[in-house]
């Protein structure tokens, strides 16, 4: 599998599968999701509850992930539908006055026209702000889905491969296992120690032991994690700042980051915790 595209409303993934199967996207589920394979509109299914997904035959396949509001649409469709009935009530009521216009001023006046559009304008602005309201907040729900994701991997890595320490970097979480040679967590998720997805920048804080053997798959490990993500534009790619660490409680704070002010392990100093 190879993630080719990752934008906040639009993922395209390659994937190629010897038998029939299920590709996962660890982002959150939201019906607004729309997918198609190949070219084909395909269902998107909801996966563990909280993730989004599709369902692949064998073979090579092209799958692209884009979102699109239907309250956004539902609200197009109503301002477009008010803007011709607009016209048409100018046109109607021009019509049926009782006193006909001087030859050659037929038709709507310039105030008219102003208004009608001034209407359709307000009501795209309208629009507009909802849709960017509803992106951000499939953004934050993209976001708190990848942070419980990461905390299921380091809690996989701590149980199974490290002796009950901690993966100390997110690319230590994609090393295989020769066990199964499969990692903890997926690439789009492991890039680097700071990557962007989905409108957000995450981050993660761990010091690594410098007497401690590495864990099976080789990497450094750690005594606790802090992983932090922060709107890529605040206000605007989202309006909340997340943070997780060792201790599996997720903060929230939609005035201040987490990042490096959030412990490996302990409480958080400030925000709100997600249920």
């Amino acid at each position: 599998m190879r993630i080719s595209e990752d934008l906040a409303s639009r993922v395209s993934v390659e994937a190629t599968l010897r038998e029939s199967g299920v590709l996962v996207l660890r982002d959150s589920y939201d019906p607004s999701w729309r997918a198609t394979v190949d070219g084909v509109p395909a269902p998107v299914i909801r996966a563990n509850a909280i993730y989004r997904a599709v369902a692949l035959a064998p073979g090579h396949h092209v799958i692209r992930f884009f979102y699109r509001p239907r309250d956004l649409t539902a609200g197009l469709m109503v301002s477009v539908t008010t803007g011709v009935l607009l016209a048409v009530w100018s046109f109607s009521r021009r019509r049926t006055s009782a006193s006909r216009p001087p030859r050659g001023m037929e038709g709507f006046t310039l105030i008219e026209l102003m208004v009608v559009l001034a209407v359709l304008g307000i009501l795209l602005a309208i629009a507009f702000t909802q849709y960017r309201g509803m992106q951000a907040r499939g953004n934050e729900a993209s976001a708190v889905g990848s942070l419980r994701a990461i905390v299921v991997a380091q809690s996989q890595f701590s149980l199974t491969c490290a002796k009950g320490k901690y993966a100390s970097t997110l690319p230590g979480l994609a090393q295989p296992i020769p066990a199964t040679g499969e990692g903890f967590l997926s690439p789009d998720l492991t890039p680097a120690e700071t990557f962007e997805k989905s409108g957000y920048v995450f981050k993660m804080a761990a010091k690594p032991l410098d007497d401690a053997p590495p864990a099976c798959n080789g990497a450094a490990v750690a005594d606790g994690y802090a992983v932090t993500a922060d709107p890529a534009k605040p206000g605007v790619s989202g309006n909340r700042y997340y943070g997780v660490n060792a201790d599996r409680v997720l903060y929230s704070d939609d005035q201040q980051t987490f990042t490096e002010n959030l412990g490996e392990s302990g409480p958080a100093g400030h925000g709100v915790e997600v249920k």
